[in-house]
């Protein structure tokens, strides 16, 4: 008779390799999935929700209109008349047959409750051969009484352009953020003079002050 570890090892040499159960190492995570070269698929990458963003905006804000509080009417010709108050039609005129070239001199008081504030001008139609260009300058100081004579004009701060048929003038020419932007920081309490000038040789443009025409200053808080 056999031994018993005989008969074992021949028992082994006779079965099936397909028999015995197979036990493979346990990995402790997932092995990554490298594509095989030349099959088209590639490396598992992981997906990326973006962050949504909330661009806070500010609430739109109530405009309001500032009419000047004095108009006077500047005569560049030095001497008589001199400078002109409590004109109902305002104007600025120039003309190559006249030495009296006529600019429009406004006193403004910016309200302590403003934010920002702005200078817009709502112009009238003007005649044929006019032109339609108004240059702003700030005063050094406002000129609000008569008799005077003089117009205190210091920097320019741009150039405005009537439309044909009248309307609201845009800015041709910028040349200080100052009262030309909408989101220019208002002086609050400042009383502030501007001085509207003609450009050219001819022009004539006339118009009466009020509610949403001429020249005026809007501000927001």
């Amino acid at each position: 008779m056999l031994p018993k570890a005989l008969l074992l090892l021949l028992l082994l040499a006779i079965t099936p390799a397909a028999a015995l159960p197979r036990h493979e190492p346990q990995l402790p995570f997932p092995p990554p999935n490298h594509a095989s070269p030349g099959s088209g698929s590639q490396p598992t990458t992981p997906s990326t929700t973006p962050i949504s963003s909330t661009t806070s905006t500010p609430s739109t804000s109530k405009v309001l209109e500032l009419q000047p509080a004095t108009a006077v009417i500047h005569d560049g010709y030095w001497g008589p008349p001199g400078n002109t108050c409590g004109a109902k039609t305002l104007q600025i005129y120039k003309s190559p047959s006249s030495a009296h070239a006529l600019s429009t001199m406004l006193k403004f008081q910016y309200p302590s409750s403003a934010k920002y504030c702005w200078l817009e001008f709502v112009g009238p139609a003007v005649p044929a051969g006019s032109g339609r260009e108004v240059d702003v300058f700030l005063q050094w100081a406002p000129v609000d009484a008569c008799p005077s004579d003089g117009n205190r004009r210091d920097v320019q701060v741009g150039r405005l352009e009537i439309p044909v048929g009248g309307g609201k003038a845009v800015w041709k020419a910028v040349y200080k953020d100052y009262l030309t932007r909408t989101t220019f920081p208002c002086p609050v309490g400042k009383v502030e003079g501007i001085e509207l000038v003609g450009v050219g040789d001819s022009e004539d443009i006339r118009w009466v002050q009020g509610a949403g025409k001429g020249a005026r200053v809007l501000y927001s808080n």
